[in-house]
């Protein structure tokens, strides 16, 4: 019987060694084990906590571009019912008691939206954005006698900003907190449209 087995097939044709597993607990002892496995528990906690850490993060930047709109929306209200006792143009007058009622009615609705997001509004982070040279102007405009101007002017950049502000606000939104945007960006426009 001749066998024809060739010396040189181990180099030619070696066999694969067996696929260990990527972790061989089969000699290890119990301590090993437990602390394989507990360092394990230990990186999934840690990469649990940087994910929430991240979405926290993201949810205060949306909280504090909600309160940036609040904190506008208190600035237009204040220098718009300021403004009426002033006003000599009947259209202006108007169009200031409209700005004062509707951008406070929305001015309520965000407030609820940041009590939702735990974020308590205060008198004194409502004051934050109030601008003393907004006053200033006002003041200049009613010596010079051209009070009108001075603060339809004021009002016109004030809701510019706004609606700025009410776009930022929107893009990183819940649907329900999208709906209350809208519906102040909506309010806004007929606002401006008054203006034309």
């Amino acid at each position: 019987m001749n066998e024809s087995k060739d010396p040189y097939g181990f180099i030619m044709n070696p066999d694969k060694p067996p696929r260990k597993p990527a972790l061989d607990l089969s000699g290890a002892g119990m301590l090993q084990r437990a602390l394989i496995f507990g360092g394990g528990i230990i990186v999934l906690i840690i990469l649990l906590v940087m994910g929430m850490s991240f979405l926290n993060k993201s949810s205060n930047a949306q909280s504090d571009k909600l309160l940036e709109v609040v904190q506008a929306q208190h600035e237009i209200v204040r220098i718009s019912t300021s403004a009426q006792e002033k006003i000599t143009d009947k259209d202006l007058f108007y169009r200031a008691i409209n700005t004062q009622v509707s951008v406070d009615s929305s001015k309520q609705e965000l407030i609820a939206i940041l009590s939702k997001r735990k974020v308590k509004v205060d008198d004194k982070k409502l004051s934050k954005n109030e601008n003393p040279q907004n006053d200033a102007v006002l003041v200049e405009g009613e010596q010079s006698g051209k009070f009108n101007e001075a603060y339809e002017e004021l009002l016109n950049k004030q809701l510019s900003d706004y609606q700025i502000l009410l776009q930022n606000a929107y893009d990183g939104s819940s649907q329900s907190e999208k709906e209350v945007i809208q519906k102040s960006f909506n309010q806004l426009k007929l606002l401006s449209a008054k203006d034309q």
